[in-house]
């Protein structure tokens, strides 16, 4: 076999064929890394390419394309968190949030590094056991392919981190299988006309203005009515723009002064107004120069006489809707397609027939969207903001979308197809079953109630929280407004983010955790330096007591958007009595500035701490004094009771989060915060561990804050308790 092996690298290993290697190995990469043309696609590429040369350096070739593919395929799933092939998927949970964190050229060394280290492998393996491989396979029957699947299903459960659920729905929520329609971008030139009476033209702006707003009135009900009030909203502030003073004024002032007619006039104020909007530093701000030229474009139809109008039945036509998608075929032959557009408005999305519609993906805009936030309450995959990803002839081919992963196939191969048709019809039927417990009161069979949170990271995050029936937000991870910049976030940008929430919650509680900076979680603008030992070091609240500057600005965030919603405060790391009363005298140094200000906020807003050390135990009585409620981090409260590492992997059999030492600080800090009339929850990992349910409502638990996909599940053990 050695004899063999060695002939054969040296009739490879030619100057011709190092170059075939090279450059098709180059190819190959840059097709891997280009989501939905796959290493599969590149092969059959190349494949007519190689019959012009012999044999051997066809098959160096196409095994070249094929290595340099499957490799490839890391570099968008890492940077772009869109895996380039099947193969990838996987390295969008690791490689993503290290893109995230400024980490992502470490991420692709790794990944590259590997894909390197595992090629060598496979080979190796492949020529020592191809033979006695190919013998077996073809003896397969039905027990083995049987087999097969039961080790798939098992290698889900390894990886979802304790939850079963979460493990099935990770790459199955959102996914779309459907034939595209792209829509044509709508063409909104207007002709510039000069006009002889400016009077007579301002008066037909605003018999126009005041058609659109009855439009708007109208649809603002049919969202009402479908999708809650809170979904609603936008549209009533949609009429608002156009009844605002300044932007009639501006359209007004341009007929009168131009002599210009009121359709130029509307698009030109709609242009200013954007470019105003986009050029704050505030997000929620940026946002409306969508929403302007939304407005604007509703006037300009009206006065062109299109039809963008309510029927008398209530049903509204919009632009995008007509012209794309009734002229497409859509409402004509019944079908359902997954939509390109360069961009939806929020009231054009909000007139798609679900029926008709599987998902939606665009070029330009945001996961945090109107159109975005829109399409997921409407139960739509949608993935925005993918810029030149696709091309008008996609139209009439067969796509995959992958809301989770924002991955988009066009003409997915056989293997990509049967793939996610296996996870969406899984999903489907799991989520079918656990619909089932939505609007059921999480108590048990003796009456015992618990509030079931959910934990979130970004505020795009809230839409899962909701669609899970979360009964509110028990950890909101504020930290990675940090880690996912360049530089410190600003008291506009943080109250955007917490406002947005807010809101988007209504009623339901959203705590939200101040600054969880250091050891694990570092940002380069910090300046923290290295430390021996980070977890025991420089972090959270140490952080926050010791540069007040930084957390002012938050507290101020949190406070302004206190006004909208029901929001509450939660200190991380308390390991004394006076962190507490030093957090509470920076935050109310916040409150008097505010109100010097004259900016609203709930004054009685309330406070929590994060019960994760051992000292915060020992205290806890101390503590219930001055907070009005406890929130258990099990992860951190495991790593310091058991002096384990968390993030040592050869630590894991030792750090024992079921540990009867873990279990019983636990249970001390429950009994204090019940004696002193305060609520305890629970925030960490170790709430959604089925296995403890049982334990931790015999110990009385208030509040398990857990993953969106855990809430249900959850919900069900404990309603059958």
């Amino acid at each position: 076999m050695l004899q063999s092996l060695a002939i054969g690298a040296a009739a490879v290993c030619t100057p011709q064929g190092i170059l075939i290697m090279l450059l098709c190995t180059a190819a190959g990469i840059i097709f891997g890394s280009i989501p939905g043309l796959s290493a599969t696609m590149a092969i059959a590429l190349f494949l007519p390419l190689t019959y012009s040369m012999t044999p051997l350096m066809g098959m160096t070739c196409l095994v070249s394309v094929y290595i340099g593919g499957v490799s490839g395929g890391l570099i968008s799933a890492i940077l772009l968190r869109m895996p380039g092939t099947p193969s990838s998927v996987a390295t969008c949970f690791g490689g993503y949030p290290l893109t995230q964190k400024g980490q992502g050229m470490k991420a692709l060394g790794v990944g590259i590094f590997y894909s390197f280290i595992g090629t060598i492998f496979s080979i190796i393996v492949l020529i020592l056991l191809a033979p006695n491989l190919a013998t077996l396979a073809l003896k397969f029957g039905d027990y083995e392919y049987f087999s097969i699947a039961v080790f798939s299903l098992t290698m889900i459960a390894t990886l979802s981190s304790g939850s079963m659920v979460k493990g099935l729905l990770s790459g199955l929520f959102g996914i779309a299988i459907g034939t595209v329609r792209v829509l044509a971008a709508v063409d909104y030139a207007v002709e510039r006309r000069l006009i002889d009476d400016p009077q007579a033209e301002m008066d037909r702006f605003r018999a126009a203005r005041d058609t659109a707003v009855a439009q708007l009135k109208q649809l603002r009900d049919n969202v009402a009515a479908e999708f809650g009030e809170n979904k609603a909203e936008l549209f009533d502030a949609h009429r608002l723009m156009l009844q605002d003073p300044d932007y009639a004024e501006c359209v007004e002032g341009l007929i009168a002064q131009d002599k210009v007619n009121a359709e130029f006039a509307v698009k030109s104020a709609a242009e200013q107004f954007a470019a105003m909007f986009a050029a704050m530093d505030s997000s929620t701000m940026q946002a409306r120069a969508a929403d302007v030229k939304d407005v604007s474009r509703r006037v300009m139809n009206v006065l062109q006489g299109k039809c963008d109008s309510t029927a008398q039945d209530g049903s509204v036509q919009g632009d995008a809707v007509q012209n794309g998608i009734v002229q497409n075929g859509i409402a004509q032959n019944g079908e359902s397609h997954i939509i390109f557009a360069e961009d939806l408005a929020p009231s054009d999305t909000a007139q798609l027939d679900r029926a008709k519609v599987l998902g939606l993906v665009t070029a330009k805009g945001s996961a945090n969207s109107h159109t975005a936030i829109l399409a997921r309450t409407m139960g739509l995959p949608a993935i925005t903001g993918i810029g030149d990803a696709f091309d008008p002839a996609d139209d009439g081919h067969v796509a995959v979308i992958d809301g989770a992963s924002g991955a988009v196939f066009v003409d997915p191969d056989e293997a990509t197809l049967t793939e996610y048709r296996r996870r969406k019809a899984e999903a489907e039927e799991h989520l079918s079953l656990l619909r089932k417990l939505k609007g059921k009161p999480t108590e048990t069979k003796s009456g015992q109630r618990v509030h079931l949170y959910a934990n979130i990271s970004r505020p795009s995050d809230a839409a899962a929280v909701l669609a899970n029936d979360a009964e509110g937000i028990g950890l909101f991870r504020s930290e990675f407004l940090y880690l996912e910049r360049e530089d410190w976030p600003t008291e506009e940008f943080q109250f955007d983010a917490y406002g947005q929430v807010a809101q988007e919650m209504g009623d339901r509680p959203v705590i939200i955790r101040t600054l969880d900076i250091g050891a694990d979680k570092q940002v380069d603008y910090f300046n923290l330096g290295h430390e021996d030992n980070p977890a025991l070091g420089y972090r959270a609240i140490r952080i926050c007591l010791t540069r007040p500057e930084i957390f002012k600005v938050q507290l101020r965030a949190l406070l302004r958007a206190s006004a909208y919603g029901n929001i509450a405060i939660m200190l991380p790391m308390i390991t004394s009595v006076q962190e507490v009363r030093d957090a509470k005298r920076i935050l109310e140094e916040a409150k008097s500035e505010l109100r010097g200000e004259r900016i609203d906020f709930n004054e009685s807003i309330q406070i929590g701490v994060m019960i994760e050390t051992p000292a915060s135990v020992i205290m806890a009585d101390e503590l219930a004094a001055e907070v009005d409620f406890f929130s258990i981090g099990t992860n951190d409260l495991t790593q310091y009771t058991l002096a384990c590492d968390r993030q040592n992997p050869s630590l894991e059999r030792f750090a024992d989060p079921h540990s009867p030492a873990v279990l019983r600080m636990i249970q001390m800090t429950i009994e204090a915060a019940h004696r002193h009339g305060i609520w305890c929850g629970i925030c960490g990992e170790l709430g959604a561990d089925l296995s403890l349910t049982d334990t931790f409502l015999r110990l009385g638990i208030d509040e398990l804050s857990v993953s969106p996909t855990s809430v249900l599940p959850l919900r069900n053990v404990i309603r059958n308790h």
